[in-house]
């Protein structure tokens, strides 16, 4: 009986991976302005204060 190679056949270096992820990780962070938009922010306060009031910053 022959011995099966463990290997898969569509097998890349090591590099191309690294190169693929740190490319999505990039676009997911550029996209990111378009998926939240320009009204969605998160307001952290200290216990002890009062909440924030919107400010127009059209002037």
């Amino acid at each position: 009986m022959k011995k099966r190679n463990s290997q898969p056949i569509n097998r890349f270096a090591k590099w191309k991976y690294i190169v693929l992820i740190t490319t999505l990780v990039v676009m997911l962070f550029s996209a990111l302005p378009s998926i939240y938009g320009e009204n969605a922010a998160l307001h952290i306060n200290h216990r002890g204060s009062s909440p924030m009031q919107p400010v127009s910053l059209n002037t």
